[in-house]
């Protein structure tokens, strides 16, 4: 078993509880899929290399999907990124981050935002926002 098979298999294990379904879909990528059973939402993990992961917030009702964070860094610190990667996932999985659309042009796109941050005024300039379960989701009214 290669080194990402390993490291696939044990963040895998580490986030496979209760009503989280976790599965190995290839050696180096792990999905989770959300536990509503009305939601295609997707979280995929891929291992590309020692420190380096990508996390994939897959939510195929909006354009641009899938939305990709990079956690990387020195390979002598592949510990602390897997640990930041895991705890991104973690609050993901919790709704405690949530997918946010900025619709102003040089300053938008799309961010991972915590749902802390999210008062009245940061509303604004947002066009939507996803959580991985669907408790924050919010649509900016049409005019």
């Amino acid at each position: 078993m290669s080194a990402s098979a390993r490291g696939a298999e044990q963040l895998r294990q580490y986030l496979d509880s209760g009503d989280i379904a976790v599965a190995l879909i290839r050696d180096d990528t792990i999905a989770i899929a959300c536990p509503s059973g009305d939601s295609d939402r997707l979280i995929e993990v891929r291992l590309r290399g020692a420190a380096d992961l990508e996390v994939a917030f897959i939510v195929p009702t909006k354009p641009g999907s899938p939305f990709e964070q990079v956690f990387s860094g020195p390979t002598d610190e592949a510990e602390m990124v897997l640990r930041e990667a895991l705890s991104f996932v973690c609050d993901l999985i919790a709704d405690r981050i949530v997918l946010a659309w900025d619709s102003r042009p040089f300053r938008g796109g799309r961010s991972f935002l915590m749902a802390s941050d999210l008062n009245p005024d940061a509303f604004r300039h947002l066009a939507w926002i996803v959580s991985w379960r669907g408790t924050r989701d919010w649509n900016a009214p049409t005019v």
